[in-house]
């Protein structure tokens, strides 16, 4: 698991949340596909090896039309260059703001 993943699985499974871990974008393509209307949101780092974050958000639009993506990157990145992620989170984050983000989502 990744050194951002793991600890950030750990404090939403704390918090309440049922957190569902893909290893790569396939994987999470395959959990939404599965799951359906189950998932409330995604979180998406851009940074991926088997398909890259934009590749990921894009499917992730196609087989679920308006499900909440957000957006966690370590990299300078705009609004235009992932249309339709509920939100960018950069790395490094604090706990506090990645939860204000989460509530902020799925309050909407």
């Amino acid at each position: 698991m990744s050194t951002v993943r793991e600890p950030t699985t750990r404090l939403l499974e704390r918090r309440g949340y049922v957190v569902l871990v893909a290893e790569s974008g396939p994987a999470g393509l395959d959990i939404v596909a599965e799951q359906g209307a189950a998932i409330d949101l995604v979180l998406l780092d851009l940074s991926m090896t088997t398909m890259s974050g934009h590749e990921v958000l894009a499917a992730l639009h196609r087989l679920r039309p308006g499900l909440k993506v957000h957006i966690i990157t370590g990299y300078a990145t705009h609004d235009e260059e992932v249309h339709g992620a509920a939100g960018i989170l950069q790395k490094p984050f604090t706990v506090r703001h990645l939860l204000d983000k989460i509530n902020e989502i799925l309050a909407n």
